[in-house]
């Protein structure tokens, strides 16, 4: 799944919204970009993954310093930038 560029953006304003001051905390670089790809994590269980049945994710946004490269993770559904609607509506473009 891709953000949108409207999403990105979005994204930036409510992390500078948050702390205005944002810096990267191994090199202090205020400068962050937003990937454009949404990940799933996971839960581990210590057994076999199989997906299906039981199986939840959570999709998750990456912002990373454009100096070191130091990334923090975003829950796309708490932060509000990836809606219910977005996953159900989602189709692989595979």
């Amino acid at each position: 799944m891709k953000l949108t560029k409207e999403q990105g953006v979005e994204l930036l304003k409510k992390l500078t919204a948050e702390k205005p001051s944002q810096t990267c905390p191994l090199c202090g670089c205020q400068a962050f970009s937003v990937n454009d790809t949404v990940f799933n994590l996971t839960e581990n269980t210590g057994k076999t993954l199989t997906i299906g049945k039981g199986v939840s994710f959570i999709p998750v946004i990456s912002a990373s310093c454009q100096k070191c490269g130091y990334m923090i993770f975003i829950n796309g559904l708490i932060s509000g930038i990836i809606t219910d609607e977005d996953l159900e509506n989602y189709k692989d473009p595979d």
